[in-house]
């Protein structure tokens, strides 16, 4: 008797859910993945981890001052 060969995943017809919304989000979407998270484009910024991006790059924006 042959052993059948194991089952192949193809990894572009895996389906995956935005952590925020918890939609599906469909392979043409753009997406956002951080910590091993994966967001919709417009949802990253909604969630903490979004949020907490956002504020370190507006503190440091505000920290610097342009001397001519």
């Amino acid at each position: 008797m042959k052993k059948k060969a194991a089952a192949e995943v193809d990894n572009g017809s895996l389906k995956v859910w935005c952590e925020h919304c918890s939609i599906r989000i469909a392979p043409s979407e753009m997406k956002v993945a951080s910590d091993g998270k994966v967001y919709h484009e417009r949802c990253y910024g909604k969630s903490s981890a979004g949020s907490k991006v956002i504020a370190a790059s507006r503190s440091a924006t505000l920290g610097t001052k342009n001397e001519r």
